[in-house]
């Protein structure tokens, strides 16, 4: 039988890991996110593990384990990431890789290891118990610490291992709950081990995570505080209880130790002959901020020899402000020159009644009528003091306030508190800091630098959208500065832009010192970039690497991919994990949900990958000579900057860019994206993501024009796309929409295709006379259009089933309305070209024959009229193309536009067509607004203009056939109708920019006559043809 080993991770175990965490998705939730061996080693270089563990059997990985330094505490180790395959569980292997990581803390002579899992983890639980992690009673995570390296690299205890097995001997119980004795306010973490010869208990101390008892079968000392909550500035009492269980007197030498703020002088020789007590006082000195629950707390400590053999005993203190004060201002902005008021919450972290005397500083920025104030506090009471102020100008509030605390019992404390809060307004930039946080501000636009764990967020109100995380310095990359803070930070401002600087001296890598700097714009623009400064006085052995790592959390997003643009629509599809860093194709991420957006871009210096719920931006900065620095390009982030994802993609490209279509990241494809269909075609279930196809697919049509197709896909198939065949029923020619449905074990797709059959009657084009005019015809069947050159450049007869559902002057223009003259009919221009001008310029009308991107072709009329009349516009082409195919109920309206009138050219482009079929009053025109509300107006009612979120549908209600108009509308190409009570008319309105000589494409516009209107869904293919 084959051994299973722990192993180091190494490169060659890439493609292993990826196969591993392929075959654990039930053990997270049912994830279906396929991993290759190039993410995992990307992963693995980029992740800053001090550590990674397997569990190899004959080179198939069975299990993981990383390590890493701990984030939020120091002195502490940290798994990030611990998985077992699923058909491997109950084989210990877990337990194995765990005992690894434990004796690897052991060895690096770290105190502790900690974790983090979920509540419904079940099956872990215990064993995390089992292996010395204790579960923190907190209700905003669920983390986890483990004392055993502390245990086993305590000296008195060494000998105790002699006899007892750390895990086999363990008798704690294991349930799935919190752990904790709790006494008083303090909360321990006991550990009991137990075999036929010996026994040990040891407790540990939550917020101090120091020992707090010890229990042998010759001794017990335990500390005891006389409270956990101390105001600082006066001493308190610790006891020390000792007991000896044998007859020989014990022989124990107490030390006490300074930690932090505290201060602990204790120093007695002892002999114990059965039961002692140390009574001692520590001071607790002043701090300058409140302890956080994240950290270690400071101790009352004492080292204890106990017969030649050394541990240290206390128990953790949360030290307390005397008064605990935090200003806080009411609304996002203030007003200057104006009475208002701003609020201190006050705490009394007394155990007593106490009497408050503060004295607010004066500034340049606020004017305070009132700054001393006496305050009656009830013990532990809190109370919202209310001050008046006037603010003078926009800034930083700082208070070094001078306090003074007397209790009822007569004690005196003076101290000094810091009251510190921003005063925003619309337009200033200024910065500052309170006892979480540096903070920037732009107008109402801020920066969070979190002091904790170095986090730094760009903010229009409060967003965790997107935010820089501390950069790494490599290779390998050291994530040491999650856990120190700058050593200076430095504030400067321009016009429009504040900056906030961040200095640290490295120490993973000694002479290199990292300037971090934050550059905040009245726009809400966050630009990021890096110096690294070589010290030394010589230069670096190695290239140096940076990494920018940015936290995402994306409820939908915009992602350019292989070339396209995919539109995730909710947070679970933007899993990083389902996505290959290196076919990004452009330099952007964009987020977005209902009332803000957000995204990052980056300079194309840098190399994206991307982590768990990071990306990380690298870059080579090459071997930096003695006294040298190196500045990094930039990385952007925008909260609410940009109201569109193309115009934040134009921003970070550096062009403007037309609007592109998006795609899905599961995508159905009818006829290779091609709505225009022969009786067989394919159609394609194609899967953009990393993970395979799986489950019951099912496809189908509306009107019958085809069989009902199922089939099954199993995940062990390992595919991406599906194919399906379609036949269409002979002489099917309606136009019908294809469903399909993929039900996979979580989710159900759904898709909607309009297909159009191709039919068999040719496009007949021919040349009549009309009311003593040349009229040129297409026609294909049931549907024919028309137009004259003398008449203009007007579609001015559209016919389906012998009905014209257009409304036109034709012959002869005439005034309607709101117009004139007014020709009616459908036609393209350019903004501020009326019809009078149009009538004095010649319309030349051709033949036309044109292949579409998708291989149809089309036939029609081709109309061009060429400014020479117009002073301003002279030389502009305008082009206009209505073309059909054999048999099929569509006209295609494609137009362009020749700019020729040598200046530069930035009008907008108007397509407009005024419908009527027979009576106005009995016509209708549907669409969506912009809340998605599906609106119905009847024709002749009432004036109207809106704008359509949709496409526009158009009747009358004693017809069944309806005209449906389509195009791929966008910001720069928006559909709008107008009603009044004789006329009925649309607009697409396409914005231009155009430099003398260029030639603009606008896309195209459908004209489909449907029984029923086709779903918006189902125009997706439709909307994605060019020319």
């Amino acid at each position: 039988m084959s051994e299973i080993k722990i192993v180091r991770y190494k490169k060659s175990y890439a493609a292993g890991v990826a196969d591993m965490w392929n075959n654990s998705h039930e053990g997270w939730g049912g994830s279906d996110v396929v991993l290759s061996k190039e993410q995992v080693e990307k992963n693995e270089e980029n992740s800053g593990n001090i550590d990674t563990f397997l569990a190899v059997e004959d080179n198939k990985v069975l299990g993981y384990c990383s390590l890493s330094n701990y984030t939020f505490d120091d002195n502490t180790m940290y798994i990030p990431l611990l998985n077992v395959r699923t058909d491997q569980h109950g084989k210990k292997i877990g337990k194995r890789l765990l005992l690894k990581a434990i004796e690897r803390v052991v060895e690096l002579g770290k105190p502790r290891l900690d974790l983090f899992t979920w509540p419904g983890n079940t099956k872990a639980v215990p064993l995390y118990k089992k292996t010395g992690f204790f579960w923190e009673d907190r209700s905003d995570t669920t983390h986890l610490m483990n004392f055993i390296p502390a245990v086993l690299n305590t000296e008195a205890l060494k000998d105790c291992f002699k006899q007892l097995d750390w895990f086999d001997d363990n008798v704690r119980k294991a349930d799935v709950v919190p752990d904790g004795i709790k006494e008083n306010d303090f909360e321990y973490y006991r550990y009991s081990w137990k075999n036929s010869s010996t026994f040990l208990e040891v407790e540990f101390d939550r917020r101090g995570r120091c020992i707090r008892s010890i229990e042998t079968p010759e001794y017990k000392i335990t500390a005891t505080a006389e409270g956990l909550n101390l105001v600082f500035g006066s001493e308190y009492q610790i006891t020390y209880k000792i007991i000896n269980k044998t007859e020989t007197p014990l022989d124990i030498k107490v030390e006490g130790i300074d930690d932090k703020n505290i201060k602990h002088s204790l120093s007695k020789n002892l002999t114990v002959p059965s039961t002692y007590v140390v009574k001692s006082k520590f001071k607790v000195n002043p701090i300058d901020e409140e302890q956080s629950i994240w950290k270690t707390h400071p101790a009352a400590l004492a080292e204890f020899e106990i017969n030649g053999k050394k541990a240290n005993i206390g128990v953790g203190i949360a030290p307390q402000f005397p008064i605990k004060m935090e200003a806080k201002v009411p609304h996002n902005y203030c007003h200057l020159d104006k009475e208002s008021d701003f609020y201190i919450d006050l705490k009394n972290n007394f155990s007593e009644e106490v009497r408050l005397n503060l004295n607010l500083d004066d500034s340049e920025l606020i004017n305070l009528p009132k700054q001393r104030f006496d305050i009656t506090l009830k013990a532990g009471q809190k109370k919202s003091l209310q001050v008046p102020y006037s603010l003078l100008n926009f800034g930083f509030y700082t208070s070094n306030s001078e306090a003074l605390v007397e209790t009822e019992s007569g004690e005196k404390v003076n101290f000094k508190t810091n009251i510190a809060a921003p005063f925003k307004g619309y337009s200033s930039i200024f910065w500052g800091e309170d006892q979480h946080n540096w903070l920037l501000f732009n107008g109402p636009h801020q920066t969070v630098i979190e002091k904790l764990a170095g986090w730094r967020n760009v903010t229009k109100q409060a967003c965790n959208e997107l935010a820089f995380l501390p950069p790494r310095l490599g290779k390998p990359y050291s994530d040491e500065f999650d856990r120190v803070r700058p050593c200076k930070v430095e504030f400067s401002k321009q016009e429009g832009e504040g900056t906030l600087k961040l200095i640290y001296n490295s120490q993973q890598f000694p002479g290199l010192q990292l300037i971090v700097y934050n550059k905040l714009y009245s726009n809400g623009l966050l630009e990021n970039y890096l110096e690294v400064i070589n010290t030394d006085n010589s230069s670096t052995l190695e290239d140096v690497w940076i990494s920018i790592p940015v936290y995402l959390d994306f409820a939908a997003c915009i992602l350019p991919y292989e070339n396209k643009f995919i539109h995730i629509k909710d947070s679970a599809a933007f899993c990083l994990d389902y996505w290959k860093s290196d076919l990004v194709t452009e330099n952007w991420l964009y987020g977005y949900e209902k009332g803000s957006s957000c995204g990052v871009s980056w300079d194309n210096d840098f190399t994206l990958a991307f982590n768990d719920w990071s990306i990380s931006l690298l870059k080579n900065l090459g071997k930096l000579s003695q006294k040298s620095s190196v500045k990094t390009k930039s990385v952007f982030l925008s909260v609410n900057t940009f109201d569109s994802w193309h115009k934040f993609r134009n921003f970070s490209i550096g062009e403007n860019k037309p609007i592109p279509m998006m795609s899905d990241p599961l995508q159905l494809q009818v006829n290779g994206g091609n709505p225009f269909v022969s009786q067989n075609f394919k159609v394609e279930v194609v899967e953009k993501r990393t993970n395979y196809l799986s489950g019951d697919f099912s496809m189908f049509p509306k009107r019958d024009s085809f069989d009902k197709i199922k089939k099954s896909i199993s995940l062990d198939e390992s595919r991406q796309n599906a194919s399906f065949d379609v036949t269409l029923r002979k002489n099917s020619l309606d136009i019908d929409t294809l469903s399909c449905e993929n039900s996979t074990k979580g989710v159900v797709s759904k898709w909607e295709r309009v297909i159009i059959p191709k039919g068999n009657k040719e496009v007949e084009k021919k040349l009549v006379s009309k009311e003593d005019m040349d009229v040129y015809t297409v026609s294909n069947g049931n549907l024919s259009f028309s137009m004259s050159s003398k008449f203009g450049p007007y579609l001015y007869d559209l016919q389906f089933l012998g009905k014209n559902w257009l409304d036109s002057s034709f012959p002869k223009a005439g005034p309607k309305s709101w117009f004139n003259p007014w020709n009616g009919g459908i036609t393209f221009r350019c903004d501020k070209l009326r019809s009078s001008c149009i009538a004095k310029e010649e319309t030349n009308l051709s033949a036309v024959k044109l292949d579409d991107n998708k291989g149809n072709t089309w036939h029609g009329i081709k109309a061009t009229v060429e400014l020479k009349e117009h002073d301003e516009l002279k030389g502009l082409v305008i082009h206009q193309h209505y073309l059909t195919m054999e048999g099929m109920p569509v006209i295609c309206q494609y137009n362009t536009v020749e700019q020729k009138t040598g200046q530069y050219f930035d009008k907008n482009l108007i397509t407009q067509g005024f419908l009527c079929l027979d009576e106005l009053q009995d016509c209708f025109a549907e669409y969506n607004n912009m809340q998605g509300e599906r609106l119905h107006h009847k024709g002749a009612a009432f004036d109207l203009q809106d704008t359509c979120f949709s496409s526009l549908v158009f009747g009358n209600n004693k017809l069944n056939h309806k005209l449906q108009i389509i195009s791929d509308t966008n910001q720069d190409h928006k559909l709008s109708l107008s009603l009044s009570q004789d006329i009925m008319f649309f607009n697409f309105v396409t914005s231009s920019s155009l430099a003398d000589g260029d030639f603009y494409k606008l896309p195209p516009i459908f004209y489909i006559f449907t029984g029923e209107a086709l779903s918006e869904q189902s125009l997706v293919e439709l909307k994605g043809i060019r020319f």
